[in-house]
């Protein structure tokens, strides 16, 4: 027996997660807010060297406080040998800090059948600490170090960012998914601003084309949303969504158009000048819709996360959705389903 409850109640990997490892991450001070199950996780490539198996893998836990995970745990069943499983929490450590060129936020890993629980730094073979179910009792030394070392005060000046205010949530869906949004934008700029399909797909690019900058902004900005299917963030850090159109819409009439995409089309210039970039819109080129249309279309793609892990994957379908869409369609002298792809 210890603070969580009785060996003997525990049979199977189920048992082990939600009788030991949740109790025992929640009595280290996290919220259930902060701590994120298996089926709220990306599962991530893993493996690959030594020898190892390569596998799609996810966590059963992830403890994250502010905008970055802080560890993870893997639940195995008693009698499970640990030490034939301790590849795969430590791949996906090393891909989610892989996003972060100057820092490596997840900073450990637990293994646990919980007969035997080890805690593990990310970048270590051996754990730093081993304990026996019983070990976990309060005032026994090393549950008190490993406390210590995992509690929610532990990394208060290195992780507490907590996101402040109202929220913005992004989603990564499923391609059939963007591909009925894209869709119902299509066909919703075609009916709402009466033009051809041909130039309501040419105006729908201009739109994807910024979400997907936008999209790419806050991955790297925000590496962690590798991890996760869903991330919040502070609605101020969103560019791409109506609360931004209405902020913005007491300056200027349409801001997507004379902001964002003035923007996009400086930045391109520059690119295009330098050899980077080649041409995928006019240099005078604007979004011809209305203010209330451009607003439909951004309420239907504004809570979608279109960076999902494959990107080569992600855009070879997107560039077959564009193909399939835009057949038969006079869609301007620069632009080919591959140069929006490009893009980003």
């Amino acid at each position: 027996m210890n603070d969580f409850g009785n060996l003997g109640d525990i049979q199977n990997e189920a048992d082990v997660e939600q009788i030991f490892a949740r109790r025992l991450i929640e009595s280290l001070g996290y919220p259930d807010s902060e701590i994120r199950p298996k089926d709220s996780l990306t599962e991530l490539t893993v493996g690959g060297l030594r020898n190892q198996p390569t596998a799609l893998y996810r966590p059963d836990f992830a403890v994250k406080v502010g905008s970055d995970i802080r560890w993870i745990l893997e639940a195995k069943a008693p009698g499970e040998d640990l030490d034939a499983h301790v590849w795969q929490p430590r791949g996906y450590c090393v891909a989610l800090n892989g996003e972060f060129p100057d820092s490596n936020p997840v900073q450990f890993f637990v293994l646990t059948n919980a007969v035997r629980t080890r805690l593990y730094r990310w970048d270590y073979n051996d754990p730093i600490f081993e304990l026996a179910f019983p070990d976990f009792v309060s005032g026994n030394e090393s549950y008190d170090e490993f406390r210590n070392i995992l509690e929610r005060e532990a990394g208060q000046g290195d992780f507490l960012e907590a996101v402040s205010g109202e929220t913005h949530s992004l989603t990564k869906v499923a391609l059939d998914e963007i591909n009925a949004a894209f869709y119902y934008c299509h066909q919703y700029i075609y009916k709402s601003d009466n033009i051809s399909q041909g130039a309501a797909f040419s105006e729908f690019v201009k739109l994807v084309a910024l979400k997907l900058l936008e999209d790419r902004r806050i991955r790297d900005e925000y590496p962690s949303v590798l991890a996760e299917n869903t991330i919040e963030l502070s609605k101020d850090e969103v560019r791409f969504s109506t609360a931004w159109l209405t902020e913005q819409e007491s300056f200027t009439a349409n801001p997507l158009d004379s902001i964002l995409f003035h923007d996009f089309i400086d930045e391109m210039e520059g690119e295009i000048a330098a050899g980077t970039r080649k041409r995928i819109f006019g240099r005078d080129e604007h979004i011809n819709l209305s203010p209330e249309t451009i607003r439909g279309v951004v309420g239907r793609l504004e809570h979608l996360f279109l960076f999902g892990i494959d990107a080569d994957l992600n855009g070879r379908l997107f560039e077959t959705f564009l193909n399939a869409t835009m057949r038969g369609k006079d869609l301007g002298q620069y632009f080919t389903p591959r140069s929006l792809v490009n893009l980003v």
